[in-house]
């Protein structure tokens, strides 16, 4: 692994927790020029400090060292498909795009923007079938009946 890119890694990852340096080094334990020189890209962390690191940035020591965007298109694929979901509710087109992008944006290559668009297809669609059917039944399309749900416990 390049020093560089693992420096980079753990720059992007305090910053996304929104640590110091010095905040940083209080959570880990470890001293600010460690985390300094990790930054820097003149060392690189090992054993016990690499833990410490970890725990602080709340990530496995996995995620930092092999943080290699994976490029998975069955998955894009998948998602994708997941769309169609709207032939069986309309929501659902727009909940399971949602949960696959959250869980992936970060992880697979192409995933984050792929999702932005998906999920923007799908709530223009979503919105237009409904007004749709609203002009089709003339305003009187309302899909749950209020008067009846009203509570009459005084």
């Amino acid at each position: 692994m390049n020093n560089q890119n693992l420096a980079i890694k753990v720059k992007d990852l305090r910053t996304r927790k929104g640590f110091s340096q010095e905040n940083l080094s209080e959570e880990s334990k470890l001293s600010l020029r460690t985390i300094q020189r990790i930054e820097k890209g003149e060392t690189v962390p090992r054993g016990d400090t690499l833990i410490k690191l970890t725990q602080a940035l709340g990530v496995t020591p996995d995620d930092l060292l092999e943080w290699a965007d994976i490029e998975d298109k069955g998955y894009l694929t998948l998602m994708n498909l997941s769309a169609l979901s709207i032939l069986v509710q309309p929501f659902l087109g727009i909940i399971i795009p949602l949960v696959m992008w959250i869980l992936k944006r970060e992880k697979i290559k192409l995933v984050d923007d792929t999702g932005k668009k998906l999920i923007s297809f799908q709530i223009t669609w979503t919105l237009v079938l409904f007004i749709v059917l609203i002009i089709a039944s003339k305003g009187s399309f309302i899909p749950i009946n209020f008067t009846q749900s009203v509570l009459y416990q005084f």
